[in-house]
Order: C-alpha cells, then sequence, then structure tokens
C-alpha cells in the first residue's frame, strides 16, 4: 500500500468537511420538501374548514379539487394534513375520506406513513446532530501534528543525523517537505525517495566532518 504525498494527506480534512457539508445539504433540502408539503397540507385543511363553516353543501367541491391536484403522497403530506383534519368537524373528515381511499389504492396506509414521518424527524435530527459534532471535532483536531504523523518524507527527514531538522519551526519543515517532494518527482509513492537521498548526503557530510575534526591517526605520519 502506498504512502500519500503531503497534498493528499492536506486534502483529508478538506474532503471530510466537505462530505458533512454535503450532508447536512441533502438534509436540508429534504427538510425544505417536507415543510412545503405539510405547508400544502396545512392550505387544503383550512379550505375544507373554511367551506365547512360557510356551506357545507359545496364541501364536495374542494374535494374534488384536491382529487385533480395530484397531490404529493408524501409522508410530511399525509401526516399533517390527517392530524390537521383529526381536530377538524366529522363533515371535513368525512368528505376527505377519499384521500384515504386513494392510498389504499396505492398500496399506503396512514398510519404507516404518519410513523414513518416520525422515523424521517428523527433520523434528520440525530443525523444534523452528529455532522454538527463532526464539524467541531475536525475543527479542534491538530492537522499539523496529524499531517507530521503519516508524512514518509517527514519521518525520513527527522532522520537528520545533526538533529538540526527537528529544532526548526512547522513552517521551517513544512517547506523543506515540499521542497524534497518537488525535487524528487518523478518518485516512489510518498515522495520519500529525494528525502532519503538528502538524509544519505547529511550522514556522509557528517562522517567526513567528523573526520577532518579528529584528523589522521598518529601512525599515518610514521
Amino acid at each position: 500500500m502506498s504512502s500519500l504525498k503531503l497534498g493528499e494527506l492536506w486534502a483529508i480534512p478538506i474532503m471530510l468537511r466537505l462530505g458533512l457539508i454535503e450532508n447536512l445539504q441533502r438534509i436540508t433540502t429534504r427538510l425544505t420538501i417536507a415543510r412545503e408539503d405539510r405547508d400544502l397540507a396545512d392550505v387544503w385543511v383550512d379550505r375544507l374548514q373554511d367551506m365547512a363553516e360557510t356551506d357545507p353543501s359545496h364541501l364536495v367541491i374542494v374535494v374534488a379539487n384536491m382529487a385533480e391536484s395530484n397531490l404529493p403522497i408524501s409522508s410530511s403530506f399525509v401526516a399533517e394534513f390527517c392530524q390537521r383534519l383529526s381536530r377538524q368537524s366529522r363533515c371535513c373528515i368525512s368528505r376527505a375520506a377519499g384521500s384515504k381511499q386513494r392510498l389504499v389504492e396505492q398500496g399506503l396506509s396512514i398510519e404507516e406513513l404518519v410513523c414513518q414521518e416520525s422515523q424521517n424527524q428523527a433520523a434528520d435530527q440525530v443525523s444534523v446532530s452528529h455532522s454538527i459534532a463532526s464539524l467541531r471535532f475536525l475543527s479542534a483536531l491538530d492537522w499539523k501534528e496529524f499531517v507530521e504523523t503519516l508524512s514518509r518524507v517527514e519521518e525520513t527527514l527527522r532522520a537528520d543525523p545533526a538533529g538540526v531538522y527537528g529544532q526548526m519551526d512547522f513552517p521551517t519543515r513544512d517547506c523543506y517537505r515540499h521542497s524534497v517532494e518537488a525535487i524528487s518527482r518523478p518518485q516512489p509513492p510518498g515522495g520519500s525517495g529525494g528525502a532519503q537521498r538528502a538524509i544519505q548526503l547529511g550522514r556522509g557530510q557528517r562522517r567526513r566532518e567528523r573526520a577532518a575534526t579528529t584528523g589522521p591517526p598518529m601512525w599515518a605520519s610514521i
């Protein structure tokens, strides 16, 4: 399995946030559609109630208009319509029985759709809560440490025989890592080939410096 390059490591938090935001966007879209369906259910219940109070004999006209309007048989619409309708007069309920018949013809039931709507609302609430908590968690993580822990280039450069690299600040180390990846293309997966070569050169230079400091052995002058 190949190691991730620096750009790919830095892309991980971005992609995680993007996935969570897209999930929130999907839920928001679904909630918007559900809100529109509930509003539409309220409109028709209000029409039924107004007609039942003003002219009950023409209530059948409103019911016929509902049947011709091709209303959405979504769980949001049915749940809101039935809950509102249950609080209205018996006349409204009896006249709107055609809506129940339409559901039966499609193999659905009011009880199932009402239960489904409750489950959808609970699932959306949990999903939104988890997504927001995950976004906060991602913001609190130290992604600099994450990248340095998983970077092969970082691991290799940390073997600097002089120990200078480990004492640098993060921006300087990051500059070194990107420079190593840039100069070592094409390279093995992970981009540590250039770093390994740099460490090898550093070790060779370190040995030469030590040899120059200690000087030749005494027997060499005999």
